[in-house]
């Protein structure tokens, strides 16, 4: 990832986002050497099943690169230190 331009991170916890209003949780993407990054919506939906509870995450995002776009979730597992979870696609810039 080196070579990949920062464009900034977001860090929520999931009843912020379940607890929302409509479970749609919207924040500024957050970088201290690059200012409008960006904003971040995060829409959860949850699934209940016979087995337990699932919750169902959607992202929605403007930002501002130049570059081709991509974004990792990460999973806190101990304090500094988190494990990646999920890798999106790229997706082309402007769309």
């Amino acid at each position: 990832m080196s070579a990949q331009e920062y464009i900034g991170s977001v860090e929520f916890q999931l009843h912020q986002v379940v607890t929302a209003l409509n479970q749609t949780y919207a924040t500024d993407i957050k970088n201290t050497t690059r200012k409008n990054n960006g904003k971040l919506h995060i829409v959860g939906e949850e699934k209940k099943q016979v087995a337990g509870e699932n919750a169902l995450i959607t992202l929605e995002g403007q930002v501002n690169s130049s570059n081709d776009v991509f974004f990792i979730i990460w999973k806190f597992m101990t304090p500094g230190k988190y494990k990646p979870v999920y890798k999106s696609e790229n997706r082309p810039k402007g769309r």
